[in-house]
């Protein structure tokens, strides 16, 4: 991939649509654009193939907003956050799909997530990214974020749980699960570090 994305950068240079400098930068978004939709093009075809559309797109966009202001681990390369995402998410529609989890159970695990996951972000603070540090106040302003977003996902789930929609409650408490296991991962890769 990385051959093509340079010589598609070569033939904007020289068609004077993007100058050298910039180069770095367009092979980076490049590559992230081709990343991004090889996973969701493969999250969708899963979703054909398990004949499943609300869940997983309500989990993906829950936990990626909770990703966005936690943080939480990354993988080293591209590809390994790829193929690590997919995986995650695979899991997460087998989870909301094939297990006999009754009403009650959904509840009750959701209900125990939303409260770890408030807890985590309590105690443990929210994640830098590992390329960007942010400054105290990003941090704070950022924490501040996730738990509206924590208020918000309550609201929805105490509202489906009126509606008795326990698979969307369920969905919501596994979108939160993953995110405070990335950001728990993170934070105890973190302290590890500086112990040595």
């Amino acid at each position: 991939m990385e051959p093509i994305i340079s010589k598609l950068c070569d033939l904007l240079i020289q068609q004077e649509v993007i100058q050298e400098v910039d180069r770095e930068v367009y092979e980076y978004s490049f590559s992230v654009l081709i990343l991004n939709s090889v996973y969701y093009l493969i999250c969708f075809v899963l979703m054909l193939y398990y004949q499943t559309f609300l869940l997983p797109i309500l989990f993906t966009t829950i936990f990626l907003l909770l990703r966005s202001y936690m943080g939480g681990w990354h993988a080293n390369t591209m590809w390994g956050c790829m193929l690590l995402g997919l995986l995650l998410f695979t899991a997460a529609v087998n989870i909301m799909i094939y297990p006999d989890i009754t009403g009650q159970g959904k509840l009750v695990f959701s209900g125990f997530v939303m409260l770890l996951t408030g807890w985590s972000v309590y105690r443990f603070g929210i994640q830098d990214h590992k390329n960007r540090p942010l400054s105290s106040l990003e941090k704070i302003a950022a924490q501040k974020k996730c738990y509206k977003l924590l208020f918000i996902l309550s609201v929805l789930m105490i509202g489906a749980a009126l509606l008795q929609q326990f698979d969307v409650i369920f969905c919501v408490g596994l979108a939160c699960f993953a995110a405070t296991i990335l950001l728990l991962l993170a934070k105890t890769k973190k302290e590890r570090k500086d112990e040595t």
